[in-house]
């Protein structure tokens, strides 16, 4: 994962706002950016960093 904050990724990608972001990325993959976020996530017992 890259880290980068919805803010950042709202800067990043040149949205107006973080909420415009939001919207179309739930479009795009049909869940929040933190929902994604979660299921995209490795535990940190796989990481070594607990």
């Amino acid at each position: 994962m890259s880290g980068l904050s919805i803010g950042d990724l709202t800067l990043t990608l040149d949205f107006a706002h973080p909420s415009a972001f939001i919207r179309a990325f739930r479009r795009w993959t049909g869940e929040t950016p933190a929902a994604w976020r979660d299921k995209k996530a490795v535990p940190a017992s796989l990481t070594g960093r607990e």
